[in-house]
């Protein structure tokens, strides 16, 4: 018995003088804390970028909205979600996961205070919204909801956003203005 601990003794003085593989240890124990914040760091950048691109683009098929074009035939829903789009440079496939809600409004304070309506399935079908341009200086609301899916599910920023069955985030914008006089 004497002889097995003094065994034991002597190979953890021997190894504890060996720090071959600490490096190895650590990069272990470090390495998927270090990636999960890379990678959320990533998704939130991803986020933020997709955010004003949609914001953005909001604002240029609004455009077509206050100045009159689609109210005279020449603009359609449809092609104002291909401007939306066309204008978020490729960083949102947004053909099948976009939904447009133009309606008009009797003034500022009666913006609508529903939940936007956004397509959140992988199915052709598309929910169905108001599209009402609205005449010659009356007041106009948009809503634009673009489902995008979310890269890092299980990880960091991942986990603390608000998604759907699918692991898609809905971003939502919002404009109210007055159509110019046309």
């Amino acid at each position: 018995m004497l002889r097995l601990f003094g065994n034991l003794r002597r190979n953890i003085k021997r190894l504890s003088g060996n720090s071959r593989g600490a490096t190895a240890v650590e990069f272990a124990l470090v390495s998927p804390l270090f990636f999960a914040f890379i990678f959320s760091l990533v998704e939130a950048g991803l986020l933020f970028t997709r955010i004003a691109l949609v914001e953005d683009a909001t604002r240029t098929a609004s455009r077509q909205i206050y100045t009159g074009a689609a109210q005279t035939g020449g603009v359609t829903q449809d092609d104002l979600k291909q401007i939306i789009c066309d204008n978020t440079y490729g960083f949102i496939s947004c053909a099948d996961s976009i939904t447009l809600e133009v309606q008009t409004i009797t003034d500022f304070s009666s913006i609508p205070n529903t939940n936007a309506v956004c397509d959140e399935s992988d199915d052709e079908i598309n929910p169905v919204v108001e599209y009402t341009p609205g005449a010659t200086t009356e007041t106009t609301f948009v809503r634009v909801c673009v489902t995008v899916p979310i890269l890092t599910p299980g990880l960091g920023l991942g986990l603390a956003l608000p998604k759907s069955a699918g692991n898609k985030y809905s971003i939502v914008t919002s404009l109210a203005f007055e159509n110019e006089p046309f």
